[in-house]
């Protein structure tokens, strides 16, 4: 359904709401880079509307990760509502194989046929609907705040690191493709720290991509990502975090790694808000934005993190750290 089509629907829902509801079409969330399609609130009530794209239709982990971010940045109160054609929601209500394996009809409060979407008001204004288990959704909320602070905090850390690499050009920072010099420290860090001693790259949708190149070093996931005037490598990092290490269950958003994963960007962003939203969205999925354009900063912006993990790091502990390390 195209944005105009969206905005037709947002109209109608509206209007037979009244005034005591706010429809807001494609809503800007200062944590979502995909938010739903239709956000509805008023009485106390939030609903928020998925409508599967084309491209969701042929790939339900697409919709998965949409729905992963949203239940992690809206309120816990917050209904989720599938509104997609008969087709569609009958894959995912008889567990048809490719719709089972990201989606479980019991991941929404509410599934509507497109062809009823009139009904979608009443129910939006409806006091009966209600996440089942928002206290537990509370609590996984609560866990993911605690990764999405230190991955923020991290990113942080790394335009430090950044300013570092900034200071000379160093003879690999003259590479003609820094993302390769990045793909081959990441690659001999993962064979060194992988049992077997080899790089345990990722394979499938990770691979199609030539923007994005991950690494798994144990139970932690590294990239290296080419960054374009769109910030599409860093956004389809932040997007393959949110499908790969995330799972559902009736609707709730767990974890599947205590390592945060860090992605190492081949140049910097320029500032503005699309830099400032990819950070706050990389949080969310409790993705570290590393040094960018550094290859040489890499392995210890590594060793940085992992003592973090260990011991709270304060910013005043960043300089003595650098001057020691």
């Amino acid at each position: 359904m195209r944005l105009r089509e969206i905005a037709s629907l947002a109209r109608g829902v509206r209007d037979r709401l009244g005034e005591a509801f706010i429809v807001l079409a494609r809503p800007e969330h200062p944590y979502l880079l995909e938010p739903p399609d239709l956000l509805i609130g008023g009485e106390g009530l939030l609903t928020a509307v998925f409508l599967p794209n084309s491209r969701e239709s042929r790939s339900p982990q697409l919709l998965r990760r949409r729905l992963v971010a949203a239940r992690l940045a809206l309120p816990e109160h917050a209904r989720c509502v599938l509104l997609a054609t008969g087709e569609f929601i009958g894959r995912v209500q008889s567990g048809a194989e490719d719709a089972r394996r990201f989606l479980s009809e019991r991941d929404f409060e509410i599934l509507l046929s497109i062809d009823d979407h009139r009904g979608l008001a009443e129910l939006a204004a409806s006091n009966d609907i209600r996440m089942s288990r928002s206290r537990e959704l509370a609590r996984q909320r609560k866990l993911n705040a605690e990764r999405s602070a230190r991955a923020l905090f991290m990113s942080e850390v790394a335009e430090r690191f950044d300013s570092l690499a900034a200071d000379g050009p160093s003879e690999v920072a003259q590479s003609t493709s820094l993302v390769e010099e990045i793909e081959s420290v990441l690659s001999r860090i993962a064979a060194r720290d992988t049992s077997g001693g080899w790089a345990a790259q990722e394979t499938g949708v990770f691979r199609r991509s030539r923007l994005l190149h991950p690494f798994r070093r144990g139970g932690q996931t590294l990239m290296s990502v080419r960054t374009d005037e769109r910030s599409r490598g860093l956004f389809l990092a932040v997007q393959t975090i949110l499908g790969n290490q995330y799972t559902l269950d009736m609707g709730v958003p767990y974890s599947q790694s205590s390592a945060l994963p860090v992605v190492f960007p081949d140049r910097k962003q320029r500032a503005g808000l699309d830099q400032e939203t990819l950070m706050r969205a990389a949080s969310l999925a409790g993705l570290i934005i590393g040094p960018a354009g550094a290859p040489q900063q890499v392995e210890k912006f590594i060793a940085l993190e992992e003592a973090a993990r260990e011991r709270p790091l304060r910013r005043a502990d960043l300089a003595d750290w650098l001057r020691r390390h």
